[in-house]
């Protein structure tokens, strides 16, 4: 049912989706999954979509604390080609976000943020414009606030939670994961002029390292050590929020980029909501599964008549201010910048060049992933990340006066969102500060095998997840066809491995229906189902 919005956080349409167990081992409450809609200020005023998840049960007599999340990046476009707009698993971008809180009982609400997805207005996403995504999370709250009227006059929504839902805007938290991390300081320094957020208790950031600076000091000049593939892959992740950006904006995209790469970035392509510019439908990352890179790569072979380097990438893709940029040897250069300093210093609130420094009055608590692995396509670590752009901020923030406790153990990869020691570490942090319940101090809790298809159905790349105890060792995924035959082995070295579609000799598999086996030292210990398209 859709009601007519006048207010921001009026609440058009609540669909039930599923209830789901915990996909925390040692959790208790089973989640009610949700579809939601509501009103928002962005843009002057649209309509923003999101995940809303409510755990099952009697809530505590003052209701549910209540958390927004505002996601990461994946690309421009990469919610165009899954669910709502392309096949049925809608356990995809914000599930785990959602679940993982709601399994200790907080209502969580996970949008995607102003023309992301299916939030309006349409195919306008730029996660870098910082005050209409941050007016996403502010008009959420209010959203939250709105819940229990408007599932009382809608009994059927209650159902599936077993009862009355009450929350507690006492206790609220704000979240965000990874290009998400401007916003979340913009919010920090604004949020005092909304009282919608008045029961504020904390802010919580996974993978805090987007910084235009940072990247363009840190990550830009490194990807010049990358082979030809994964440096396009590399270089078309950096431009495509910076493409989004100047789409936003309405500013001459030939500032950051060359009449070529514009040219290639503008080209239309098909998507399952129809016809957009490449860089407007692409998936970006991981890496592996960039639609840009490997097009980026071809465009420049075929112009130079030869194999690339990294630096003829760059020059061929990215503009001579954009280029000056990457080869300042100091950040300070880099803030002093006047072409920085008009196009993303509004976009880079982490430095005193581009914002009045300030400390907001709740603490900011950090899970920083500390896996020190590499591959051919993430040549960096998680470590190496957080070190050279998370712990620079961090130490900013603090000197500005932010309270900021952080989880970072380095070998040790986690976040929030997923069962580990990130999760207990904020669950413990939650509990003292909120009195959170279901905190499980423990990192050897037990954990529940599983195997999820991330990418279902799929097209030239499959991501997995696993989840395994511990001392799990030899595990491994099976690929088989329907009729038993095997035709790829894939070591876990990892909880996301990744696999390109093709069998054991190399050769692209068929279009068709799969089976993946998860097995631990010989035993089949989950399983699942692969669509390949």
């Amino acid at each position: 049912m859709v009601a007519f919005a006048q207010n921001p956080g009026d609440i058009l349409r609540v669909t039930y989706l599923a209830t789901d167990p915990p996909i925390i081992p040692w959790a208790t409450d089973s989640v009610a999954v949700y579809y939601i809609e509501y009103w928002s200020l962005a843009d002057g005023g649209d309509t923003i979509a999101g995940k809303l998840s409510v755990p099952v049960g009697e809530p505590l007599e003052q209701g549910w604390p209540v958390r927004v999340w505002l996601h990461g990046f994946g690309g421009p476009g990469s919610d165009f080609w899954e669910w709502p707009f392309y096949g049925n698993n809608w356990r995809a971008r914000g599930y785990n976000a959602g679940m993982s809180y709601s399994n200790h009982g907080i209502v969580s609400l996970c949008p995607w943020v102003a023309g992301a997805g299916p939030s309006r207005p349409f195919a306008t996403y730029s996660p870098l414009s910082l005050e209409r995504n941050a007016q996403v999370a502010f008009d959420g709250f209010i959203a939250l606030s709105n819940l229990p009227s408007y599932f009382e006059a809608h009994p059927e929504l209650l159902e599936p939670i077993g009862g009355e839902l009450r929350v507690d805007n006492t206790r609220q938290i704000m979240s965000t994961n990874c290009i998400s991390s401007p916003t979340l300081i913009y919010f920090a320094a604004h949020y005092h002029e909304h009282p919608e957020v008045s029961g504020l208790r904390c802010l919580i950031a996974d993978t805090f390292q987007p910084s235009v600076a940072y990247i363009t000091h840190f990550l830009f000049p490194r990807s010049m050590d990358f082979p030809p593939d994964v440096a396009s892959a590399a270089l078309a992740l950096w431009a495509g929020p910076i493409w989004c950006l100047a789409d936003y904006n309405g500013w001459d995209k030939t500032l950051f980029f060359t009449p070529q790469a514009v040219e290639l970035f503008d080209s239309l392509v098909w998507t399952p909501v129809g016809m957009l510019p490449l860089m407007r439908s692409a998936r970006l990352e991981p890496l592996e599964v960039s639609d840009v890179g490997p097009v980026l790569l071809d465009a420049v072979r075929n112009d130079l008549g030869h194999e690339p380097t990294p630096q003829e990438i760059a020059e061929w893709t990215f503009s001579d201010d954009m280029l000056r940029l990457a080869n300042y040897a100091t950040i300070e250069e880099i803030l002093e910048d006047t072409f920085y300093q008009r196009y993303f210093a509004q976009s880079d609130p982490f430095f005193a060049h581009n914002i009045t420094p300030f400390a907001p009055d709740v603490p900011l608590f950090v899970i920083g992933n500390g896996d020190t692995t590499t591959t051919y396509w993430e040549p960096i670590s998680a470590a190496e990340h957080f070190h050279n752009m998370a712990e620079p901020r961090i130490d900013t923030l603090r000197n500005w006066g932010w309270q900021i406790e952080v989880f970072f153990e380095k070998g040790v990869a986690t976040t929030s969102m997923i069962a580990g020691p990130g999760h207990n570490w904020i669950m413990q942090r939650l509990q003292e500060l909120m009195g959170i319940d279901e905190s499980d101090p423990r990192n050897d809790v037990p954990v529940r095998p599983s195997l999820e298809v991330l990418t279902n159905p799929a097209k030239g790349m499959v991501i997995f997840r696993s989840q395994l105890p511990p001392d799990a060792h030899n595990a491994e995924i099976r690929i088989y066809t329907v009729t038993g035959r095997l035709i790829k082995t894939l070591p876990c070295s990892g909880n996301e491995i990744h696999w390109d579609c093709k069998d054991s000799s190399g050769n692209r598999i068929p279009s068709g229906t799969y089976i993946a086996l998860l097995e631990n030292d010989g035993h089949i210990v989950a399983k699942n189902r692969v669509i390949l398209f």
